[in-house]
């Protein structure tokens, strides 16, 4: 969230909040037998993430049951609310 994660509002929080979205692979090379594990990290807006109702229905889900302290470490707790508001109206308009 950054520098402007107290300029979140209920009309901007799809565009201010970021996930950071992880794609991690696993690979056993042929040759050597050796093995590959690669992170491809993607920022995501929370207006992208709504794009896709399967993934904003799972963080809304797990947003709604995070407890606070989880919340605060990753930097949610400030704007909790605000989030899971905007994932639930997403919800609601499909």
């Amino acid at each position: 969230m950054g520098k402007k994660r107290t300029e979140v509002t209920v009309e901007n929080v799809g565009d201010l909040i970021h996930m950071r979205v992880e794609a991690q692979k696993f690979f056993r090379l042929p040759h050597s037998n050796g093995l590959l594990f690669s992170i491809h990290t993607h920022l995501l807006s929370l207006k992208e993430l709504t794009n896709n109702k399967e993934w904003t229905e799972r963080f809304y889900k797990v947003l709604i049951d995070l407890p606070d302290d989880i919340a605060s470490y990753k930097g949610y707790l400030p704007n909790k609310e605000k989030i899971t508001d905007y994932l639930k109206s997403s919800l609601e308009q499909d």
